[in-house]
């Protein structure tokens, strides 16, 4: 069999590595993820034999360094929301009454109940999400204890990246739902400071969904219309509501959209 190249046998080494890791979760550390159990499944799947000698120095220095650059791929994978929970807010605000206060208020309420919940949902039950819930914690809990700083700084730099791409997408979207319903940050507040704290009460939830069932059990409220059906709410979803309550208040200057 022909030689493979570095750049080929590094990209083959990590996306087995991936997928043992997808696979297995993060455990307590990533004592699992192997070279050996890595070159196994290589073989396995690829029918290509790798050995230590045309791995070490050539592309990692040790195994540790590899284990890190693993775990710094599955978390480096931008977080997304998902096409169902825009829909579900595309269909909130086509049904928003905008002729009213009343109606917009009510408008932000349903969907800090409905598309924040299915996006906790979502969350929860993505495995490349809780692993970088778990590395997020086990990099600021390592501190200065690291035995291999820098590549704890490469798993630093891709959550920070993951991170900001989870709040630039955050921002857009909230940004075009105050502007469809006729909402502004209450001053000196500002929307990067809205969306921040919502998505790390979503994060929290999301993953102690996983131990706590009461996360997930729905909240039935009398609904504050007389003979209008019960209101079903989640935690994550009132959470969120007090949370824009409270930053979020009407714009006295809107103009409601012509469409």
């Amino acid at each position: 069999m022909s030689r493979i190249s570095r750049s080929d046998l590094r990209e083959l080494l990590l996306s087995t590595g991936e997928a043992i890791l997808l696979e297995e979760g993060v455990g307590c550390g990533l004592d699992h993820l192997t070279f050996p159990r890595v070159f196994d499944r290589v073989e396995a799947q690829h029918g290509r034999r790798i050995t230590r000698a045309s791995v070490y120095d050539r592309v990692w220095a040790n195994q540790a360094d590899y284990q890190w650059d693993v775990l710094a791929r599955v978390v480096s994978t931008p977080p997304a929301i998902e096409d169902w929970t825009y829909e579900r807010i595309r269909h909130v605000l086509a049904a928003a009454d905008l002729s009213s206060e009343d109606g917009r208020l009510a408008t932000m309420g349903e969907l800090c109940g409905l598309a924040v919940e299915q996006h906790v949902n979502e969350a929860s039950r993505r495995q490349k999400d809780r692993i970088a819930i778990a590395a997020l914690g086990a990099v600021a809990s390592a501190a200065d204890g690291l035995t291999d700083p820098d590549g704890a700084e490469r798993v630093h730099d891709a959550l920070r990246q993951r991170l900001e791409n989870e709040t630039e997408e955050t921002i857009e979207l909230f940004g075009e739902i105050g502007a469809r319903l006729g909402f502004r940050m209450r001053e000196p507040l500002e929307l990067r400071q809205l969306v921040l704290v919502i998505n790390a009460l979503g994060e929290g939830i999301a993953i102690r969904m996983n131990f706590f069932p009461d996360y997930a059990a729905p909240i039935v409220m009398p609904s504050p219309v007389e003979g209008e059906p019960d209101v079903v709410w989640s935690l994550a979803g009132r959470g969120v509501e007090a949370i824009a309550s409270s930053m979020l208040e009407l714009d006295p200057d809107w103009v409601a959209p012509s469409s």
